[in-house]
């Protein structure tokens, strides 16, 4: 509760590495936790209402490997951002997945880039914001990558944010006032002399 009391304390998963690794609260007072199940072989949603009671569990195939990264309610369900490995070597995507009230998956789209790693997501006005990092080339540096997509998962635009030298980490994002977006990330400067 607001004084740090527990009220309640459950475990979810079954004999296999479940991991809950991304969290957000619904208007009836549960929540939705997401994360990966079996070994990252598939990506882990569940709703639970405020008792801390499962309303429904949904395991979407990640390939080879993948987790949820974030997920965020939205006025007719949920989105979660994921990133995958489609078989053994690939190389890793991001996807943004839609989900309906009920834990259905609506449609799902996958960033086909080098490397995109999508750590955040947030709905506005009818669309959604990912924020993570990217790479231009397999072996070239990360760097900081925002991207808007519609209610039908079609990219409006796609930004790489590259900034010099150095490579960026893990990228959050939220929504300002008059649609404005801020984006922060981790920026690691390269070594003096390379």
């Amino acid at each position: 509760d607001r004084t740090g009391a527990i009220v309640w304390q459950k475990q979810f998963g079954g004999a296999g590495d479940d991991y809950g690794l991304a969290v957000t609260t619904t208007e009836d007072g549960g929540a939705v936790v997401a994360g990966a199940a079996d070994g990252r072989r598939f990506l882990w949603i569940l709703r639970i209402d405020d008792k801390g009671e499962v309303r429904w569990s949904r395991r979407i195939d990640a390939g080879y490997r993948g987790h949820v990264t974030a997920v965020v309610g939205t006025r007719d369900g949920f989105a979660v951002t994921a990133v995958v490995e489609a078989t053994k070597g690939a190389s890793v995507t991001g996807s943004l997945i839609r989900l309906d009230k009920d834990g259905g998956t609506l449609w799902r789209r996958n960033f086909d880039r080098h490397y995109t790693w999508i750590s955040d997501v947030r709905a506005t006005y009818g669309a959604f914001v990912v924020a993570g990092v990217t790479k231009a080339e397999p072996k070239g540096p990360n760097a900081l990558w925002v991207a808007k997509v519609d209610a039908q998962g079609k990219t409006i635009w796609s930004k790489r944010l590259a900034r010099g030298d150095g490579r960026d980490a893990e990228a959050f994002v939220r929504m300002a006032r008059r649609g404005d977006i801020i984006v922060a990330t981790t920026h690691q400067a390269a070594a003096p002399g390379g």
